[in-house]
C-alpha cells in the first residue's frame, strides 16, 4: 500500500503533466496576444483591434477550460480506479490469510486483523487521493481566476486607451474637415473681393479713357 501504484500511480502523473502542459499553452497564447497590444503603435491602435484580441482570448479560455475539465474528470476516474485496486488488494490479502490458515491470537479474526492493521492504511490512501484531487481542482480554479483577472485588467486598460485615441483621432478628422471648409470659404470670399476690385478697377479705367480733357480726368481720379 506504500508503493507508487497506490500512492502516486504513473497514470496520475501523466494526467498532472497534461494539466501542466495545457496551463503553459494557455499562458503562452495569452501572452502572445497581449504582446500584440503592447507592440501596437498608438497611431494604429483602436477599439476594434483591442476587441479582436479580447475575443481571441475568450476563445482560448473556452478551449482550455474544456480541456482542463476533461483532465479533471480523468483524474477523478483515476482515483476511482486506484480505490478499486485498493479494495481488490484488500480482498486478495484477506483471501491469502484465510487460505494459508495464518496463526491467530486469542480473540483475533482475519477480519479484525484487516480492520486494525490494513484498513487504516488503505483508508488513508483513499483520503489522500481525494484531497489531492480537491486541491488540484482548487488550484486550477484559483490560477485560472487570477490569470483571467490579470488578462481582463490589461484588456480594460487598452480598451480605455484605445477609446481615447479613437476620440482624439475623430476630433482631428473633424478639425481637418472644418479647416478645409473654412479654407474653401476664405478662398470664395477672397475671390469675391478680387472680382469686385477688378470690376471697380475696370470701371475706373474705362471712365478715364473716356475723359475728354484733364479737368474731367482729375475729377475721375
Amino acid at each position: 500500500m506504500n508503493s507508487s501504484e497506490f500512492v502516486n500511480p504513473s497514470s496520475r502523473i501523466d494526467i498532472f503533466e497534461e494539466m501542466r502542459e495545457e496551463q503553459m499553452s494557455l499562458y503562452n497564447r495569452r501572452s502572445d496576444l497581449l504582446m500584440q497590444l503592447d507592440s501596437m503603435r498608438p497611431t494604429v491602435l483602436d477599439k476594434g483591434f483591442v476587441q479582436d484580441i479580447a475575443d481571441k482570448l475568450a476563445n482560448f479560455n473556452e478551449e482550455s477550460e474544456a480541456v482542463l475539465d476533461t483532465l479533471v474528470i480523468n483524474l477523478a476516474r483515476d482515483m476511482e480506479n486506484t480505490n478499486e485496486d485498493i479494495d481488490i488488494a484488500e480482498a486478495d490479502l484477506l483471501d491469502f490469510l484465510q487460505k494459508n490458515d495464518a496463526d491467530l491470537e486469542e480473540g483475533e479474526t482475519f477480519e479484525s486483523i484487516m480492520h486494525d492493521q490494513v484498513k487504516p492504511t488503505t483508508e488513508r490512501r483513499k483520503v489522500e487521493s481525494k484531497a489531492l484531487i480537491t486541491n488540484s481542482e482548487k488550484y486550477l480554479a484559483d490560477t485560472e481566476y487570477q490569470m483571467g483577472e490579470i488578462t481582463q485588467n490589461i484588456i480594460n486598460f487598452y480598451m480605455k486607451f484605445a477609446t481615447k485615441l479613437d476620440t482624439n483621432k475623430e476630433g482631428m478628422k473633424q478639425a481637418q474637415i472644418n479647416f478645409t471648409v473654412q479654407l474653401a470659404k476664405c478662398g470664395d470670399h477672397h475671390e469675391e473681393i478680387t472680382d469686385g476690385q477688378e470690376e471697380d478697377l475696370q470701371k475706373r479705367v474705362s471712365e478715364m479713357k473716356q475723359a475728354i480733357h484733364h479737368v474731367q480726368l482729375n475729377e475721375k481720379l
